[in-house]
């Protein structure tokens, strides 16, 4: 990342059948798994890939279980990711957001997120614009 400028670095899928998701990306078009495996924040499978400059996240949420449940479960991209290695640049972008009317979930530890109605204004679908840090290389 250069000049701590804000790049988009994943995009996150919610799928009703992760295999043939992973069968698309993977053995198809031809991206490598990166892993695979229960999610860490709902109750569900996740599969991380490899798309170059970005990472797909291609969630499978549960109907039920222990933990979180995800409410709306219909396939959707329901997340782009941005990251910055400044946290300068998100507290800026954070700022801005809260300025401009919108409902911003601070997440904690430099990340936080636009949420997905809010930004359906603007964008005309319900899509969550996430801010996390990254490291710099």
């Amino acid at each position: 990342m250069q000049n701590n400028r804000l790049e988009a670095i994943g995009i996150e899928m919610i799928v009703e059948d992760l295999d043939r998701a992973v069968e698309l990306f993977v053995d198809i078009i031809g991206l490598e798994l990166l892993s695979r495996g229960p999610s860490a924040l709902v109750v569900g499978e996740v599969a991380q890939i490899d798309a170059g400059a970005i990472v797909i996240s291609v969630l499978c949420p549960a109907a039920s279980g222990d933990g979180a449940v995800l409410s709306e479960r219909s396939p959707r991209v329901s997340q782009l990711i941005f990251g910055s290695t400044g946290e300068d640049r998100t507290v800026e972008v954070f700022d801005r957001a809260v300025a401009a009317g919108l409902a911003v979930s601070d997440l904690q530890l430099g990340r936080f997120h636009v949420t997905p109605e809010s930004a359906a204004g603007a964008l005309g679908v319900p899509l969550a614009l996430v801010t996390v840090p990254v490291a710099d290389e």
